[in-house]
């Protein structure tokens, strides 16, 4: 299990760090962090299709009848949020 407040902690601190070397702006590491998310979102991507290889479709149908999911307008609003998020951090680099 991941404990994600830790985690956030190290990444907000391996930030400042770099912004206290003065690497706000090097294309050095702005190149080294869109590899680590390509890379990401590539291993993401392949379990999800060894997944459903794996198990079908049975869990997504699963999930969409379950009695506590949020209202569809609810979803897009987190998902859109979540995007924001992730996008105005490439605008700040």
């Amino acid at each position: 299990e991941v404990h994600t407040v830790p985690v956030a902690i190290g990444i907000l601190f391996f930030f400042a760090l770099l912004m206290l070397m003065g690497m706000a702006e090097s294309s050095v590491v702005a190149s080294g962090l869109f590899i680590f998310h390509l890379s990401t979102l590539f291993i993401l991507g392949a379990f999800s299709v060894f997944f459903l290889q794996d198990a079908g479709l049975g869990q997504l149908y699963a999930n969409f009848l379950w009695e506590k999911q949020p209202s569809v307008a609810k979803s897009i609003f987190f998902g859109f949020s979540s995007a924001m998020l992730g996008v105005s951090g490439f605008e700040i680099s």
